[in-house]
């Protein structure tokens, strides 16, 4: 188990941070069930805990942990407690970090279709409208296009820099017709840090800005944390966080 970056307020019986490496001892891997297991041991306890014993079982990928437990004992032998996998102990794989927008979908609320920004590559990047709610219309009432294209895309990688834009002209979105997007990408590719959306009337009047990092959040959509939200939802577990989505549809649709 790795340390090397646990919080400053982490710290041992004694005071002393954990070590950066913690081995576990006596690992067995079963191929046949996916199922590692293996205890860790703390001679200098932790939280009061000084042994935990651990069963992980891997999703049929091995994209993250999808059941199984971390057992705790004291010094004296009692249970202190049971972690499962993956109500309260929730691991995915690591994903490749990313080096490019291209090959990469960045979302709102961790949902694809709710407006996720899709970069197929340099002439093919887009905005999804799959699962956008059915409130969200056109100003002559129709639905919005599953896919709405970026016109003009155009990629800097020396500044990490998106620009490109959404055009309503035939048919407007919420009285807009056209919103000139630029798009600063942080420097892991894992959110989008900054940049602008310009809102013009049908007129070519600016009618607004909505800010990235302000108005609108986006973060890379990472396939393995989907796929163990969907296996928590299909399981029926209970996490106990309640996800609540803001309904304010005008910081939503870009």
């Amino acid at each position: 188990i790795s340390y090397e970056n646990a919080p400053s307020s982490w710290k041992l019986a004694n005071g002393e941070k954990p070590p950066a490496r913690k081995p576990f001892d006596n690992p067995v891997w079963e191929p046949a069930t996916r199922t590692f297991t293996a205890t860790v041991d703390w001679a200098n306890t932790f939280g009061g805990d000084a042994r935990w014993e651990y069963t992980m079982i891997f999703s049929d990928d091995f994209s993250f942990i999808a059941g199984g437990a971390c057992r705790k004992f004291d010094k004296d032998g009692q249970s202190t407690g049971v972690s499962a996998f993956p109500i309260q102990l929730q691991y995915i794989r690591v994903p490749t970090a990313p080096t490019t927008i291209f090959g990469s979908t960045y979302v709102q609320f961790g949902r694809l279709g709710l407006a996720s920004y899709h970069f197929q590559d340099p002439d093919d990047c887009y905005i999804s409208y799959e699962n956008a709610p059915l409130s969200w219309r056109l100003d002559n009432g129709e639905s919005l296009p599953a896919v709405k294209p970026f016109d003009s895309p155009s990629w800097d990688a020396a500044t990490r820099t998106f620009t490109g834009v959404i055009d309503w002209s035939s048919n407007n979105f919420g009285g807009d017709a056209r919103w000139e997007y630029t798009i600063v990408f942080s420097e892991d590719f894992r959110e989008i840090s900054g940049g602008e959306v310009r809102a013009f009337d049908a007129a070519g009047e600016l009618d607004h800005t909505s800010r990235f990092g302000q108005d609108l959040r986006y973060k890379l959509y990472v396939g393995e944390m989907a796929q163990l939200l969907n296996h928590l939802r299909d399981s029926g577990a209970d996490t106990g966080v309640r996800r609540r989505v803001h309904r304010r549809v005008g910081r939503w649709r870009r």
